[in-house]
């Protein structure tokens, strides 16, 4: 998730793991704090129906958030605006993803393969 005015985020780190059939999955975010541990440390995972069925946003605060989905909304693409640009990154629409960014990134906005808006599903604050 590199773009030329996008960041990367080192903060958290989210995976998703998923059958090959699409139909079962399970996701993991790990935290890295700024207390004296190194590396990261696991946070949040399991299931949920927000991850299958849409978009699920897990903020960190100031860390940062995690967007994970199973992608059956077929997001094709991802735009962030921080009020002077606006980075576009490709998402295969076929595969689920789990992505991360800062918190600071600006506005976000998904897009279908059809280039349709699509929204988040669901929040949920994890600080």
């Amino acid at each position: 998730m590199h773009g030329e005015y996008l960041r990367p985020n080192d903060k958290i780190a989210a995976m998703i793991f998923f059958s090959e059939a699409l139909d079962d999955y399970k996701f993991s975010i790990y935290i890295k704090h700024n207390w004296g541990s190194f590396g990261y440390h696991f946070s949040y995972g399991g299931s949920c129906s927000a991850i299958m069925d849409g978009i699920q946003r897990f903020s960190y605060g100031n860390k940062g958030f995690a967007l994970i989905s199973m992608n059956h909304s077929q997001i094709s693409r991802i735009e962030v605006n921080n009020g002077v640009h606006i980075s576009s990154m490709a998402i295969n629409s076929e595969l689920p993803f789990a992505l991360v960014f800062p918190n600071d990134c600006g506005s976000i906005v998904l897009y279908d393969k059809y280039n349709n808006e699509i929204q988040i599903t669901c929040t949920e604050d994890c600080v």
